[in-house]
């Protein structure tokens, strides 16, 4: 059977808030409650756009326990996504041809403090 891969989950307009010491793994790091809004996993692989420097790269989510709004750059991704930068964060399903006819992938727009919009 063939499948494809299809977008999961974009959140649009990411605030990076904080970066963690170099000798974290790499990651993005996202606090719970948006996680969750936006169907992510720990350790789900992601596919991040940096909207203020024009980077891209791949690396995976990890979750924060707060409400605070966090987005925090660790490893290799702190080089890429500096405090304050604009992020798009996608990731990525893949689907039978059976399963694509009800399928919808989430967009998430976030505002001011990384709160949904």
């Amino acid at each position: 059977m063939i499948e494809r891969t299809l977008l999961k989950t974009k959140i649009l307009n990411a605030t990076v808030t904080g970066m963690e010491n170099e000798t974290e793994e790499d990651a993005i790091w996202i606090e719970r409650s948006l996680l969750k809004h936006a169907e992510l996993w720990p350790y789900e692989r992601v596919e991040v756009s940096n909207h203020t420097n024009g980077a891209r790269f791949t690396t995976v989510v990890r979750s924060l326990e707060s409400n605070s709004g966090v987005i925090a750059a660790t490893g290799a991704s702190r080089i890429l996504a500096k405090i304050g930068d604009v992020l798009e964060i996608s990731s990525y399903v893949s689907l039978t041809e059976q399963d694509l006819v009800h399928y919808q992938f989430k967009r998430i727009v976030l505002k001011r403090g990384n709160t949904p919009a």
